[in-house]
């Protein structure tokens, strides 16, 4: 599944409320699929967020394309 900024951002509030005191939160992601947490997923939904973080950031920059040039080498 791809990750989206507002799935992070869902998961970053479903922290936050934890770290307030919330036993238990449920999260709604893009696809529509909701998922309950509760204070004993705090870890695994902090290192969850982390991953979701990195690919939503590739995700949004796009594709990479790189270019490489061959030709004769010169100086023979």
């Amino acid at each position: 599944m791809t990750w989206t900024q507002n799935d992070v951002a869902a998961v970053d509030d479903a922290i936050r409320a934890l770290v307030a005191g919330e036993r238990v939160v449920t999260v709604r992601y893009a696809d529509g699929t909701e998922t309950t947490y509760g204070q004993a997923n705090l870890s695994e939904l902090r290192s969850m967020r982390r991953e979701m973080a990195g690919e939503a950031a590739r995700s949004a920059s796009g594709p990479v394309y790189r270019a490489f040039r061959f030709g004769p080498r010169t100086g023979y």
